[in-house]
């Protein structure tokens, strides 16, 4: 069925065609009144703003009545109707007389499925206004050509015939014609499904509009180069607006927590069902045979209501959602964005980190560290004159991208702020602190340029001499055009002949200097410092006939025949460590999270950085020789998805991008044991295998990126993390973005994303004991034992819903027994709710707190109508003979207060018994009181009070009274129950004592 859908959306795409790829520039630029060069006039432009709308894509939204039903019958509604509707039918036609209370029920349980949904809804609401802040920050403009003048708009006023600039690592505003392209490369995969990026050409590749590479379609990404082209169609009119009429978003994941929430519903539900069913069948062929009288029809229904109302929690979803919220917002306050609430507690389970260098671990703040000369070392305290002093610098201003802020003249040059990339402007900044640099921007004009791309490692600047005299005095040479060249020594120093000395002679590039230059290198990367070198060609023509030449085939010409550059210099860039990085990287390790460096940077760099900031702790690591070997040596002890525990044999790796392609999958298992891993050399595609390779061994993998580079891998990670000022790719394909970009604030997102899931545990356990086992056994006794029922339908759900709310969420805000950073990662094979968890809330907790409340029950009777419990053992109905009551409504009025005092026993003991256990897993109330520095939570104190109100509202309240049958209760029972508390609470103190000191096997079965 997939399959036919994915043929049936591109068949509907391709019968929609365009023409726009095969006709001429010229006829592009008729039909769409623009000019190639000067673009739209700005009035044309507004008119067709006008006329045709604004640049906006309708996406097919989902069905509202669709997504309003899925809040009201999702989790536990299902029920909760059929539960309702029961209970109304059993007010009537069924009941006779029609019985008041079971149609109050009906519509209580119709109030609690409205409160479900609402929160639902607030929930989704929520990580809407997330979204919404997340693409507030996201860059959404376009640059264009208006009147010859290139200006910025907003995505949204784009209209065709605009001119517009494509650029690496935007996304494209509209569907363009290309008309020009210096090496630009796309993502179609949106569109045809390929994961290769595609090439743009200038040239009509395939009569199918959809298929033809001179085409570039709105909201794809620009993986490589720089180019322009004419809009040719905006907003619906583009193929990705015409996709998006066609089709609905595809459906999210469910997050690890939704799966543990939706798996504990199940189990609940199932067993609700099951139940339900067994009274109704023990009525049918047992108690409406022998005792006929008993259970009539209605009461039947409600008791069946009363046991599903038992079984489930019906406060679970609020109390989930509402946590959620709190912890979100709390994170927020640490500058930690969620983009969905279920993602948090996924954080409880990452143990590795993938991070990108550059911006991530460093500040990316570059600036120049050290500077070579022809083979002269420069001091840049005080630089000596020469030629080849002055060649660096001026190459270096003019192989550059990078300008300064016009509004931020008067800072120093160190200080001063800069736009474009980090390399070029730490060169910039480098040319400008030793020369009056103005002068080159009269002197030379650029003719043309070869973007630096991922796969070269280089950049390319053509520029012909405007003053031949200042030429000659920087350049020492003859020439009328100048090819400047900078990039990766490794690369680049291939491709040189010369090296350039300081009086401004030119020496032959021999093995002995080539190696002398090597050993330089070598000792700036061991420093941690990115190298690049500059080269240049002096050229006697003008080079007017490359102008015209394609990037490609320039690109092609220089790898082929270009191989006499002369060698100006080399420069250390610096990019300092975040600050406190190592520290953080350390409690990363502290925590059971190994932490691998993914960088496009040269392999002795990247291991230098590793070791500044903590991600190698030894100078010493093994390369793919080492991996090869152990593979070797071990190949019959390993299982192919085993993580062997790290020994000393497996501590630091050294992968180049190039040794990936060369790992076995025996090998990856190899790679993947080693506890600190840096990756250099990479290209996105080889980032998205590391990712996948960890993943396929059982990693939960967390992946940290800010580049364009990175938005594959973080996408296809369990939590892509993104720095907030990093690139609108990164940030939309990531689940949670770091605003202040500081790789601390993931050790947060992490703290919390633990303590949630433990915390979320503490939630559910208080909720079962009291809401789920305590009300369950009313109903039973009553159905199979004939006794009375000790608690209605109606105080069930105030206990689920109101009284139990408030201590639930204030347990939400409890802070770690033990530091959570100190603890391996929760295995995804951990359960939130487990079997260790079912005996302590239903066996321990639950048969506790119920045995006391039906304990105060029959104390009551005994007390104030001198009736034993074996007087209401077995009775079936018959209670108003043993009371020796005059009329039916004096037993009811009597059974109303005993039901009263349970329920206010239960409230009560889950407030003062159970609450202040589960505060805890096995730290004693007295190690972690409320009130004491490290563990407080005074909002315990407010929950409790909270919910005492809310039960003497319900007791003493004559609504309540009236509808419900709620009745004031004798003093005493007021104080009884916190003494069975203080039982409770010991009881578990011991058991708590025995876990943590390991007694026999308690701590075995501690939850």
């Amino acid at each position: 069925m997939c399959g036919d859908k994915k043929n049936k959306k591109k068949y509907e795409i391709r019968e929609v065609e365009y023409d726009h790829h095969k006709i001429s520039f010229d006829e592009i630029s008729k039909n769409f009144n623009t000019s190639l060069e000067h673009g739209l006039e700005q009035t044309y432009a507004s008119e067709l703003l006008v006329k045709n709308g604004k640049n906006q894509i309708r996406t097919a939204h989902k069905n509202i009545f669709l997504k309003t039903l899925s809040y009201f019958f999702t989790g536990f509604c299902s029920l909760l109707w059929i539960s309702s509707i029961i209970c109304i039918l059993a007010w009537k036609p069924i009941g006779n007389p029609p019985d008041a209370t079971n149609l109050g029920l009906g519509i209580l349980l119709i109030v609690v499925i409205i409160l479900q949904a609402a929160f639902s809804a607030f929930q989704d609401w929520s990580s809407g206004k997330v979204m919404k802040s997340i693409k507030n920050m996201m860059p959404s403009s376009a640059t264009v050509i208006r009147n010859g003048t290139e200006k910025k708009i907003p995505v949204e006023e784009v209209v065709v015939g605009d001119l517009v600039l494509l650029s690496y690592g935007n996304k494209v505003p509209a569907d363009v014609r290309i008309i020009e392209t210096h090496d630009l490369k796309f993502d179609k995969s949106m569109l045809t499904g390929e994961s290769e990026a595609i090439e743009g050409t200038l040239e009509c590749t395939d009569d199918r509009y959809v298929e033809s590479k001179n085409i570039a379609f709105m909201t794809t990404l620009i993986t490589n180069g720089q180019g322009k082209g004419i809009v040719v169609a905006t907003g619906g009119q583009t193929m990705m607006g015409k996709i998006a009429c066609l089709t609905n978003t595809a459906e999210e994941k469910e997050t690890s927590l939704q799966k543990e929430l939706k798996r504990f519903i199940i189990i609940v539900a199932t067993a609700a069902v099951i139940a339900a069913v067994s009274v109704v069948l023990s009525w049918n062929f047992w108690l409406n045979v022998k005792y006929p009288h008993y259970i009539n029809i209605p009461s039947l229904l409600v008791n069946t209501i009363s046991v599903m109302i038992a079984f489930i929690p019906e406060g679970l979803p609020v109390c989930v959602t509402l946590s959620l919220l709190m912890i979100a917002k709390r994170m927020a306050k640490s500058r930690v964005l969620v983009k969905n609430l279920g993602t948090i507690e996924t954080l409880s389970c990452v143990n590795l980190i993938a991070s990108d260098k550059t911006g991530t671990l460093t500040q990316n703040k570059m600036f120049v560290g050290n500077a070579l000369a022809g083979l002269e070392n420069l001091n840049l305290n005080f630089i000596r004159e020469g030629y080849a002093t002055k060649q660096i610098i001026g190459a270096a201003y003019l192989c550059n991208n990078a300008h300064f802020d016009e509004n931020d003249k008067n800072t120093s040059i160190e200080l001063r702020s800069a736009v474009g990339d980090a390399t070029d402007i730490a060169l910039l900044k480098f040319s400008h602190k030793y020369n009056d640099i103005k002068k080159f921007d009269d002197c030379y004009s650029e003719l043309w340029e070869i973007p630096f791309n991922s796969r070269n490692k280089w950049m390319m600047k053509c520029v012909k001499s405007n003053d031949q005299e200042f030429h000659d005095t920087i350049f020492n040479k003859n020439s009328s055009s100048l090819m400047l060249i900078k990039g990766a020594p490794d690369i680049l120093l291939k491709k040189c002949r010369t090296i350039l000395q300081n009086d401004g002679n030119e020496l032959e590039l021999t093995d002995d200097i080539l190696d002398q230059l090597c050993k330089i290198q070598n000792d700036w990367c061991l420093m941690g410092q990115r190298v690049i070198v500059l080269c240049k060609r002096n050229c006697e023509s003008d080079l007017s006939e490359w102008i015209v030449k394609t990037p490609v085939e320039q690109e092609a010409y220089i790898n082929e025949n270009c191989n006499d550059f002369c060698m100006i210099g080399m420069l250390g860039i610096i990019d300092p460590p975040r600050e406190g990085i190592a520290d953080v990287i350390a409690k990363c390790r502290e925590a059971g999270i190994r932490v691998s460096m993914v960088t496009g940077d040269y392999a002795l760099t990247a291991a230098a950085i590793a070791n500044q900031v903590g991600i190698f702790s030894k100078p010493i690591y093994d390369t793919i020789l080492n991996v090869k070997d152990k593979v070797q040596i071990n190949k019959k002890n390993v299982e192919p998805t085993e993580i062997i525990p790290t020994t000393d044999k497996f501590t630091s790796l050294l992968l180049n991008g190039t040794d990936l392609g060369n790992l076995t999958d025996e090998d990856w298992r190899m790679v993947t044991k080693y506890d600190e891993i840096v990756f250099a050399r990479t290209t996105p595609e080889q980032k998205l295998r590391i990712v996948k390779e960890f993943q396929k061994d059982r990693f939960v993998v967390g992946v940290t990126g800010d580049g364009v580079n990175d938005a594959p891998a973080l996408k296809s990670a369990d939590i892509g993390i993104a720095m907030g000022g990093g690139s609108e790719v990164a940030m939309e394909a990531s689940q949670l973005v770091l605003l202040d970009n500081n790789f601390a604030s993931i050790l947060i997102a992490i703290r919390n994303g633990r303590l949630v899931f433990y915390n979320l545990k503490k939630v559910i356990l208080y909720l079962l004991p009291g809401g789920c086992v305590a009300e369950l056994v009313p109903v039973l006794l009553s159905i199979f034992f004939g006794v009375p029922q000790t608690l209605s339908s109606f105080q069930m759900l105030v206990i689920s819903l109101f009284t139990d709310i408030a201590p639930s969420l204030s347990l939400m805000m409890e802070r770690e027994e033990t530091d959570l950073l100190k603890q391996p990662p929760r295995s995804r094979k951990s359960h939130l709710v487990d079997w260790k968890f079912i005996l302590h809330a239903y066996f321990f907790l639950g048969l506790l707190i119920s045995f006391f409340s039906q304990c105060m029950f029959f104390m009551f009777m005994y007390i104030h109508q001198d009736l034993l419990p074996t007087d209401l053992f077995f009775d079936f109905g018959n209670n108003e003979k043993k009371l020796k009551l005059t009329d039916k409504a004096e037993f009811e009025n009597i059974l109303n207060i005993g039901q009263s005092i349970t329920f206010a026993s239960l409230v009560l003991m889950q407030l003062f018994g159970n609450l202040l256990t589960t505060r805890t897993h096995k730290r004693s109330f007295f190690q972690s009181f409320p009130l004491a520095k490290g563990f407080r939570n005074p909002w315990i104190f407010v929950a409790q009070l909270f919910s005492i109100c809310l039960l003497l509202l319900t007791l003493y309240t004559r609504f309540f009274n009236e509808f419900f049958n709620t009745r004031p209760i004798p003093l005493e029972f007021f104080m009884l129950p916190i003494g069975c508390s203080i039982f409770i609470f010991s009881a578990d103190e011991i058991r708590k004592f025995f876990a943590r000191s390991k007694f026999l096997c308690f701590h075995k079965v501690a939850w």
